[in-house]
């Protein structure tokens, strides 16, 4: 029924409004979507509250076995709650599996659980177990499994970016209530409980799993990890029929095996892969390679989402610790120049603040930034800081991280900076990207905007590369997380987006359009807009 939640009860209070509000075209449907169905109403009852129907795959595709070749870097996969790429994730998800899935409609749905609901004040949540579900050494799932996982999310673990995640509970706040249920009673009202559990950090593991998941590869999904080597390879095997509770679910996956190749960064090796016939499917293609593999044949894939890049400073460290210095930072830089020179144009360009018009509470504030190298001239030269020395790193490799950064470290020289580039490969860049005075960094889209802000910008989190710490800041995310209504919500957003730009927090030059490509032997796969790879509708021609 459309007025019923997963686990049948009756639909959040605010729900009603924000389909309204959705239908008559103030809100963004596919907000109103991951809103509502993080609240706990059902995807199939939220697309109906919308008039949209499901969108179903053509089932004349399918085939069994073969082997679906993917370049994508590889990273050290050990715990989950440590991951901080994307890529980290692709590999795990296929062996161990998260609570909740975000799906390429933009709702959320039950993946380990069966469904959950929230209270009228999204301060308590009930998370029901999927029934049957078994772990690849034979345990059964349990709640204490579960809560084991959710309790590790809020440990003070240097990395662990699930703490702010959940943020607004403690391991006190896991209460099991049964064999199959388990509540989470926050210290306050939080709407991005559920995002945050659709994450790639919070991919659940076995309590025997010991810290290191390529050790010791005990999961939940349809594959099981044979091989795998840090910046080489990854291959995934099918599980025995019968062995995985999908089954039963959604059905058999198609694919006998997955295999990861790591090409490096350079695009030009894994073009030559493609036309070699060894690769069916990339992670990206980037902005400059597209219309080439367009060309070359390769069947293009395209998502509207909200991925992004970002520069920033760290305030711990001098001249940073300087709002005016990086308001002159800010001032220096064209975000539409950044656009074509980075991105071949291919996005939209951004206001410094990381949350978009794809965010339901999203606040217009009017004016966009513009250059204006005379004023932070002026700003350097009042601070005392005109040709001060900064260093700039950034992962090179010949993509939209270098095109931006080389682009960003030219406007700034011309306005009066000394600035040392530091362009560094991935293999060293990535293991101090945290600390950096000044770096550049890639972000995935995410469904909120608090989201995001809880993630990168809140004091003290484990992501937030700025280092800003701004009390009045933390406060008034507080407020925005406890609002399920987004046009409330985005009355907070106003004063969080300005603060952002204000205090000179980052530079977010352009939201990516985003492409990956594959041959015409890969039939059923959807591109995700947040780069996560779901292959069980996968099959090969």
């Amino acid at each position: 029924m459309p007025d019923k939640t997963w686990l049948g009860g009756e639909m959040h209070k605010s729900v009603l409004k924000m389909a309204e509000d959705a239908r008559e075209g103030r809100t963004s449907r596919r907000e109103f979507l991951a809103t509502a169905t993080a609240l706990g109403v059902t995807s199939s009852a939220a697309l109906a509250m919308i008039g949209v129907a499901p969108v179903a795959l053509a089932d004349g595709h399918k085939k069994m076995g073969g082997t679906l070749n993917v370049s994508m870097i590889i990273k050290d996969v050990r715990d989950p709650r440590l991951f901080d790429w994307g890529e980290m994730g692709n590999v795990a998800r296929h062996f161990v599996e998260p609570l909740v899935r975000w799906n390429t409609d933009f709702t959320f749905s039950p993946r380990l659980l069966a469904g959950w609901e929230a209270n009228d004040d999204a301060s308590v949540y009930t998370l029901k177990l999927r029934d049957g579900v078994m772990w690849s050494n034979g345990d059964m799932m349990t709640a204490e499994h579960v809560a084991f996982n959710i309790r590790r999310w809020t440990e003070e673990t240097e990395g662990n970016s699930m703490r702010a995640r959940v943020g607004t509970l403690s391991a006190d706040g896991v209460e099991i209530v049964d064999a199959n249920t388990i509540r989470l009673n926050l210290s306050q009202p939080d709407i991005t409980i559920i995002p945050g559990m659709s994450d790639y950090p919070a991919l659940i593991v076995h309590p025997d799993f010991g810290g290191d998941l390529k050790a010791n590869p005990i999961g939940t999904g349809p594959y099981s990890l044979e091989e795998f080597e840090v910046e080489v390879g990854a291959r995934l095997v099918k599980r025995p029929a019968g062995s995985w509770y999908g089954d039963a679910v959604w059905g058999e996956v198609y694919l006998d095996e997955i295999v990861y190749t790591d090409y490096g960064n350079d695009p030009a090796p894994e073009i030559a892969a493609f036309e070699a016939g060894e690769v069916d499917l990339n992670y990206q293609t980037a902005a400059s390679q597209v219309e080439l593999m367009d060309d070359l044949g390769f069947a293009r894939n395209e998502v509207a989402t909200g991925a992004t890049i970002i520069a920033r400073g760290n305030q711990d460290i001098a001249p940073f610790d300087n709002a005016n210095f990086r308001r002159a930072l800010a001032l220096a830089v064209s975000n539409e120049d950044m656009l074509e020179l980075g991105q071949a144009g291919l996005g939209a360009t951004a206001e410094n603040h990381h949350v978009g018009p794809m965010h339901e509470e999203y606040a217009d504030l009017g004016e966009k930034p513009m250059r204006n190298v005379d004023a932070a001239k002026a700003l350097l030269e009042a601070e005392g800081l005109v040709g001060a020395e900064i260093t700039y790193s950034y992962l090179a490799g010949g993509d939209f991280r270098e095109d931006t950064s080389v682009a960003m470290i030219n406007q700034f020289r011309e306005a009066g900076l000394n600035v040392i580039a530091d362009g560094r490969p991935s293999s060293d860049f990535w293991g101090n990207w945290i600390n950096y005075p000044f770096s550049t960094t890639n972000w995935n889209g995410r469904p909120l905007g608090v989201q995001i802000l809880n993630l990168a910008y809140r004091s003290g989190v484990d992501w937030n590369a700025a280092h800003s710490n701004n009390p009045d800041f933390d406060a008034l995310l507080d407020q925005a997380n406890g609002l399920a209504d987004p046009d409330a919500r985005r009355e907070v957003m106003v004063k969080l987006q300005k603060m952002m730009q204000d205090d000179g927090v980052i530079i977010q030059p352009y939201w990516r359009g985003i492409f990956s490509h594959a041959t015409d032997r890969v039939m059923g796969y959807q591109m995700h807009q947040a780069f996560e790879h779901h292959y069980e509708t996968v099959s090969l021609a």
